[in-house]
């Protein structure tokens, strides 16, 4: 029983396993780092689209802001903010230096939009307030043209 142990010990070609072991390591560990570097571009490709489409939409509101007159209200949409927030895709952008612009910048957008719902906010407070929401805008705006 034992030398049979022995003979099938003495059998075995170990620089088979030895060679199937690495074949199992660089198909598994290729696969993973392929894998990897796709959801990185992934997260790049809706990173760059996402920021051309808050771009755009930037620009409207601020056109909006600017084109309209002292005792005038206008109305304000941002869909594509919006839906990238409800789609947890805005989380993507945590580790971007322009994060913290982009949330205070649609905050005030967001109370903006309020305030030109409002029949109780005096023309002369909004016309203030859309001047700092612009002011804040293209501050925006140049963040992520640097970008």
């Amino acid at each position: 029983m034992l030398s049979e142990s022995i003979y099938f010990l003495k059998s075995i070609d170990y620089y088979e396993i030895i060679y199937a072991a690495i074949g199992a390591f660089l198909g598994f560990g290729l696969t993973l780092i392929i894998e990897k570097k796709n959801q990185k571009n992934k997260e790049n490709s809706l990173i760059t689209s996402s920021l051309k489409s808050i771009t755009l939409e930037l620009n409207d509101i601020l056109f909006s802001i600017n084109s309209c007159g002292r005792n005038q209200r206008i109305i304000i949409d941002i869909p594509i903010y919006e839906a990238f927030v409800q789609s947890g895709n805005v989380f993507i952008l945590v580790d971007k230096f322009y994060f913290i612009n982009l949330i205070r910048t649609y905050s005030k957008i967001k109370v903006l939009c309020n305030m030109e719902n409002s029949d109780k906010i005096s023309d002369s407070v909004l016309a203030s307030f859309r001047t700092e929401t612009s002011t804040e805008i293209i501050a925006l705006l140049n963040l992520l043209n640097e970008q």
